[in-house]
């Protein structure tokens, strides 16, 4: 009974090390969170360095470099590049999709709202689509006292992008805001 008792305790721990290690911390000067790769991720915190992103989500069975599918986060400086508030920070996104989609329509749709798990943290999700360049993505925004945090699902192909939109929605809620 008692062997039985340690290998019993011995798997819990082993379990909770492992869910423990897909939790991504995230910091640099003026920010720190953190966020939970979703069952079936995994984060990567160098893969997207070259794109300045400080870390990248993907299936466990791919990479980053060939997934079908990826999410990141990265942050925006409020005040920098007269970005005030969410709303500047909104609309220099748009201009962006707009450079990058070379002259085709960007449709911009706020999906909705969520708060984050534990600290009820307001995300603001939209949705932006270029059909003729394949591009599905939605960010999410989060606003904080001088950074705005954007997390990202993106995929070139729709239907792949539809079916993985709920593991946004995951990594989202598992945000943790840890301060500057």
């Amino acid at each position: 009974m008692r062997a039985l008792i340690s290998l019993l305790l011995f798997v819990v721990m082993i379990e909770a090390q492992s869910q423990q290690s897909q939790t991504a911390i995230i910091h640099d000067i003026g920010y720190s969170f953190t966020l939970t790769a979703p069952t079936g991720w995994k984060y990567d915190m160098n893969a997207g360095r070259e794109l300045g992103l400080p870390v990248v989500f993907y299936p466990d069975t791919s990479k980053w470099t060939t997934s079908p599918v990826v999410m990141y986060a990265n942050v925006t400086f409020l005040n920098d590049s007269n970005q005030q508030n969410l709303e500047d920070v909104l609309r220099h996104d748009l201009d962006q999709f707009e450079t990058r989609a070379y002259g085709e329509k960007v449709v911009r749709t706020k999906i909705k709202t969520l708060k984050t798990f534990t600290q009820g943290r307001k995300a603001e999700l939209y949705e932006f689509i270029v059909k003729k360049n394949n591009n599905y993505e939605t960010v999410a925004y989060i606003e904080e006292e001088n950074v705005v945090v954007m997390i990202v699902v993106g995929s070139r192909k729709p239907e792949v992008y539809e079916r993985f939109k709920p593991a946004l929605e995951k990594l989202v809620l598992s945000y943790y805001w840890l301060g500057e």
